[in-house]
């Protein structure tokens, strides 16, 4: 495992190439930040990043698209991007480069993006070449010129609102295309970033995105498409941007070898920490038993095990485990975090589960799940539990469930303009699904002042633990 400041990079690689890897990321980060003008709070989690061989290993049950490379994941389970490493080196790199902008742009709680940018500004960055004594950006990504040059394309109006078909690849692909190609020509061309700064900065004060388009950066939609195939094609204007520069400072990576039991246990912890299908449980109880006996006096197979009884096997024989592993580990946070999991579970109490949820964040004060377990071990209403809230979603705000329960938390206290600003990057999101939806929702019944429908609505789709 190769670790610095932002990053936690869990790999079969050798020592020099795992640090190279992260620094590389630390590297890639600094580029937002400067491109963006950004610069993200001190002291927000790692991000956790996987290179695997099979993404099916981490979501078993689960159908992946055909041909995908890698995924970003936001949940209470954890914050983290997968890359499949079967692709090869430069594929791997380029879809973690992708994911990562995400998780940039989702770090930033002042503003919200159109789902159309938040995609075209992760594939114009992906194929950044970062060089010690030179920087470049903006160089076409093949897969998305074969669909740019395919022929029809998405309606202006579609692709500004994301307002496609999402279940139909073909739409899909054009919708990522068209987002890239747009970006690219917003970036590149003159007059281009002062119009899109002046439209991020409608739409972030959540105007329509059509109309804010039209105000700030083309009135004429009927013109758009015309305009971006003849920038498609001028190959004086179609290009990259580069620069030399000063070798940037070298950052701290820590590598250290995980234990032998990580080689078959690592994933499976993953695993364990997300719901799974009731279906599958019992095999990967069986499995994580059967690894961990291997390994007896290793504390994270222990810990793995202890974590598969909890959840899906015996909760006493976990929590005995759990408590000799936090003996022995008094101050690991996470350790700490599911010891009051298995205080929930096993029925001692809402204060013992606090006490150990107090002790896992003076050990990590930016343990996200932490908090937000905190504050659902408070009475509604109380003072702590609106604060733990809204510092689990200010640390993780990427994670729709933090997003739900503080924007929830504001409209009980009849904020509802700051609950709609927290709900709107949530209801633009590309990747949000029904939560997207959901948030959307919400987010015009707080524009609306209309706090009693937030709530009904909230109540009736909202995630279990919210109601």
């Amino acid at each position: 495992m190769a670790e610095s400041a932002n990053f936690r990079l869990f790999a079969p690689l050798g020592a020099d190439e795992a640090a190279a890897r992260v620094a590389e990321l630390e590297d890639y980060r600094a580029l937002l930040v400067q491109a963006t003008g950004r610069a993200l709070p001190a002291g927000l989690p790692r991000l956790d990043v996987y290179l695997v061989p099979d993404l099916a290993a981490v979501v078993p049950g689960q159908r992946l698209p055909p041909g995908i490379a890698g995924f970003y994941r936001a949940t209470f389970g954890g914050i983290a991007a997968f890359v499949s490493t079967a692709a090869g080196a430069a594929q791997a790199r380029t879809v973690l480069l992708h994911e990562y902008a995400h998780h940039f742009m989702f770090a930033d709680t002042r503003v919200a993006y159109p789902a159309w940018y938040v995609e075209g500004f992760a594939d114009y960055f992906m194929t950044a070449r970062l060089a010690p004594n030179r920087i470049e950006f903006g160089h076409p990504d093949p897969h998305r010129l074969r669909w740019i040059d395919q022929g029809q394309w998405l309606r202006p109006e579609a692709l500004l609102r994301a307002a496609f078909d999402r279940q139909d690849p073909r739409q899909a692909e054009l919708f990522y295309a068209q987002s890239w190609l747009l970006t690219h020509w917003l970036f590149r061309t003159r007059d281009g970033p002062a119009k899109l700064r002046a439209y991020l900065a409608r739409t972030g004060r959540g105007e329509d995105p059509v109309e804010a388009f039209r105000s700030e950066i083309l009135p004429d939609l009927d013109r758009l498409e015309r305009t971006l195939r003849r920038y498609r094609e001028d190959p004086r204007a179609f290009a990259f941007f580069r620069a030399k520069r000063a070798p940037p400072a070298q950052v701290p990576v820590a590598v250290r070898p995980l234990p032998s039991s990580a080689e078959t246990l690592l994933l499976p912890r993953v695993v364990l920490a997300e719901p799974l299908d009731p279906r599958l449980a019992p095999a990967l109880l069986v499995r994580v038993r059967t690894e961990a006996a291997r390994f007896p006096e290793d504390p994270f197979a222990t810990a793995t095990l202890a974590i598969a009884e909890l959840q899906h096997g015996d909760a006493r024989k976990g929590t005995a485990l759990l408590d000799a592993l936090v003996a022995a580990s008094p101050a690991d946070p996470e350790l700490l975090r599911w010891r009051a999991a298995a205080a929930l579970a096993v029925g001692e109490g809402e204060a013992r589960a606090r006490a150990f949820l107090a002790r896992a964040l003076a050990a990590d004060p930016a343990d996200w799940r932490a908090l937000a377990m905190l504050a659902g071990t408070l009475p509604a209403g109380a003072p702590e539990r609106s604060e733990a809230i809204a510092r689990a979603w200010a640390l993780a705000p990427q994670v729709p469930a933090n997003v739900l329960a503080h924007a929830h938390a504001l409209a009980e206290a009849d904020r509802l303009s700051e609950a709609e600003a927290v709900l709107q990057p949530l209801a633009w999101s590309p990747h949000g699904g029904a939560l997207a939806g959901l948030a959307e929702r919400l987010r015009r019944h707080a524009a609306q002042g209309d706090r009693a429908a937030f709530l009904a609505a909230l109540a009736i789709g909202g995630p279990a633990q919210l109601r």
